[in-house]
């Protein structure tokens, strides 16, 4: 390497890291940008894949959690801004459930992962607990004149009560049997309701006093011989029930009697149900089932009904997978957590009107124009949108593509930045030769993208080709950047489709100019596919296991290509470029290739290995010829929710890293040494 030359590594989670390698130095952590404050957001402050939610009416507060951050959001009612947030203490993916007692001024936090409860003091923030608490999705009911939490699950003890400042158990029954699926507790009659979920071809629904401690009484009606009860809501002024029952919602008075029938589309799933007590209106969250190709449910709309004439009025479509629904009386809004975008819906009462609160940004992938001088940056999960980073200038601009923009990739000229707008099933192209601006957003070919599997994308600028390849479907879109038409698609021949696990790196692609080689790896399998695209029809070459190929985790960013060399490196295995098969070399250091110096006859590695029994990531060079490393940087913690992804500038041997991990994206503002704010 050039005496003068330096190099630069930008780890994003919301952070960005600078490395220098001066002649003769070891590899050097210079640097951070940290995203979330250049947009006026603090970083322990970042939730994301939002699920639970609860309301403090009395405050006008909404409290949401994330599926895989340790916070939770706070956000005021009558501003709709996020005021503040707290440290729930959960690590790792779990689903929370939150329940808020607004008299004692405690949240009360559900781990469905771990099966605990925690408790936090809303004026202190000091965490109660975990205790361990009973396996169940149900969300638990606040009982704020006892200052007791319920909650329930389908074996024995099936009904437990916990005190709220301690969280120790008070009582447990299984006076109401095994079945219970939901609790409210409600203030007026100072009773507790019980939905019975567990038996078919029949509505039950206790009354059970908690002074007492006993069932005061039974709600019962004679259903379908196939139906049984999921969720309900309650009327306390009217002392109705509206229980969701397969395609319909039933009015229910508490004297057992069937008051109306609502009914709701066979085509949509239920998620949820709440009542208006204001507008006297029952609101259904359903989500759209799959169909006409599509893998996954996806689609939500919020279906509004008058509880008087149990008719419909509204049909409002929004989000794509919310999955909960929370009415507040204190501003007379519904909140709707999106768990895929970090978003948060606020609709009107009634459903007239609508809006997106982001509350998280993410940072899963970066891609380099113009010599590193623009960084651009996609959080998918963190609202959909992307960022552009400029170097020289340390500044920041947002702009958005499609739904889910990931992956995204720059031409070799650097003058296009091409998105893949995963769950559009569109590819948007940036022209980036004077500014940056949308050339056109076109149609790949395959239907709408709904699952977790998440898509890779290839840039053949030599023929103008575009490869999308989509693991849900088991197929490559390819697209015609010239002409800007989608083509024929490739089929993946045995890859199997579906809705069958989430995540990166399940089927990545990458095109070989020179030789007009389509290379597909299917990471988890460890096979790969090559197609021969130099002409104008695919044809297959190669489809076969890589016998030898070690165990590594999923990440985007699995094939790289050396032209020069005429090698494909598929994780550490190399291959060659023109028939796919391995040369019989493996890297001498790191999991996968992230770059090539050419002027330094180097490649650049990333990896985790095993530090002090801590998973940590590694960035490597290597002799590119022997592939023997030269050396190598320790980076701290591995994610432990995403995998670190990077990209690598050749024309100032930069790299930029954007660590997905949950050590510094979901909620740390730690930065170990040498780690610098910019």
């Amino acid at each position: 390497m050039k005496a003068a030359a330096a190099t630069r590594v930008f780890t994003l989670i919301l952070t960005w890291v600078c490395c220098a390698l001066p002649a003769q130095a070891a590899l050097q952590l210079i640097d951070t940008v940290n995203l979330r404050e250049r947009q006026a957001q603090p970083l322990d402050a970042n939730v994301l894949k939002l699920h639970g939610a609860a309301v403090d009416t009395t405050r006008n507060l909404v409290y949401v959690a994330g599926i895989v951050s340790s916070n939770l959001g706070v956000l005021d009612g009558a501003s709709e801004t996020w005021t503040r947030n707290y440290d729930t203490g959960i690590s790792g993916f779990a689903l929370k459930n939150l329940e808020v007692d607004s008299v004692a001024q405690r949240l009360y936090v559900y781990d469905t992962a771990g099966n605990t409860l925690r408790g936090i003091d809303l004026a202190s923030g000091a965490v109660i607990g975990p205790v361990a608490a009973p396996m169940t999705l149900a969300k638990p009911a606040a009982d704020t004149r006892r200052g007791l939490v319920y909650m329930v699950q389908s074996s024995s003890p099936a009904f437990n009560a916990y005190n709220g400042g301690d969280l120790s158990l008070s009582y447990s029954t299984d006076a109401m049997g095994t079945g219970v699926a939901q609790v409210i507790w409600d203030e007026r009659s100072d009773s507790i309701y019980a939905l019975d979920a567990g038996t078919q071809g029949q509505l039950r629904i206790y009354k059970f006093d908690p002074n007492a401690r006993a069932i005061a009484g039974t709600i019962t009606l004679t259903l379908g011989p196939n139906q049984r009860p999921r969720k309900m809501a309650y009327d306390a002024n009217g002392q109705r029930f509206f229980v969701v029952i397969g395609t319909q919602v039933l009015a229910v008075s508490a004297a057992g009697s069937l008051l109306g029938q609502m009914p709701l589309p066979q085509e949509q799933d239920t998620q949820d149900i709440s009542y208006d007590p204001d507008r006297n209106e029952v609101a259904v969250l359903v989500i759209d089932m799959p169909g006409n190709g599509t893998q996954a449910e996806s689609g939500n709309h919020l279906l509004v009904f008058n509880a008087a004439t149990n008719a419909q009025v509204r049909d409002l479509a929004l989000a794509r997978k919310a999955h909960t629904l929370n009415y507040n009386s204190a501003n007379h809004r519904y909140y709707l957590p999106e768990s895929d975008a970090s978003t948060v819906w606020s609709v009107s009462g009634g459903g007239t009107d609508s809006r997106g609160l982001r509350l998280g940004d993410s940072a899963e992938m970066v891609a380099l124009a113009h010599g590193g001088e623009n960084v651009y940056i996609t959080s998918r999960l963190g609202g959909s949108y992307l960022m552009e980073w400029r170097a020289s200038t340390s500044s920041l601009q947002t702009f958005s593509a499609g739904f889910w923009p990931i992956p995204m990739r720059v031409s070799d000229s650097g003058n296009e930045l091409y998105v893949l707008n995963a769950w559009d099933s569109t590819l948007s192209i940036y022209d980036l030769s004077a500014g940056r601006s949308l050339s056109a957003t076109i149609p790949i070919g395959l239907v709408d993208g709904t699952t977790d599997r998440l898509p890779d994308l290839a840039i053949d600028s030599t023929r103008q080709r575009a490869y999308a390849a989509y693991p849900e479907f088991g197929q490559i879109a390819v697209v015609d950047l010239a002409q800007q038409t989608a083509l024929t698609p490739l089929t993946v021949p045995g890859f199997e489709g579906g809705d069958t696990g989430g995540g990166p790196g399940q089927l990545q692609v990458r095109v070989v100019p020179a030789s007009g080689r389509l290379f597909a790896y299917w990471q988890p399998a460890r096979h790969l596919t090559v197609w021969d695209v130099s002409g104008t029809t695919p044809a297959l070459l190669l489809d076969r296991q890589l016998n030898g190929m070690p165990t590594i985790g999923a990440s985007f960013d699995q094939l790289f290509v050396d032209e020069g060399k005429n090698r494909v490196y598929a994780g550490p295995m190399e291959l060659d470029g023109s028939t796919g098969l391995p040369t019989g070399r493996m890297l001498g250091s790191g999991e996968r290739v992230i770059g090539l110096d050419e002027n330094a006859n180097v490649l650049w590695t990333s990896g985790t290995e095993i530090v002090n029994g801590v998973s940590t990531d590694v960035v490597a060079r290597l002799n590119r010829d022997t592939l023997a490393e030269l050396e190598a940087m320790t980076r701290g913690a591995s994610p432990s929710v995403m995998s670190t992804q990077y990209a690598f500038d050749a024309s100032r041997a930069s790299g930029f890293m954007p660590p997905t991990g949950k050590r510094r994206c979901y909620g740390s503002t730690t930065l170990p040494p040498p780690y610098r704010h910019a």
